[in-house]
């Protein structure tokens, strides 16, 4: 339960865009490990919601694509 609460609330803050989303994969692979696989749709949005709003066109032309954006690309 901590795994998959402290994936939800995963936030850039003050790490480097490549911090963040390395921590983010860690916690997947956590999860992984135990059982509980991470979909890389699920990765994505979580990354997204947590970049913060100095990213918001990032994140939008994301969103907006036609094909999926898998979380390694």
């Amino acid at each position: 339960m901590f795994l998959k609460e402290h994936l939800s609330s995963a936030s850039k803050s003050t790490s480097s865009v490549g911090d963040y989303l390395r921590s983010i994969r860690i916690i997947a692979d956590k999860l992984s490990l135990i059982g509980h696989f991470v979909d890389d749709l699920d990765l994505v949005i979580t990354a997204l919601n947590g970049l913060g709003p100095s990213f918001c066109e990032f994140t939008a032309s994301i969103r907006t694509r036609d094909t999926l954006f898998l979380f390694n690309e």
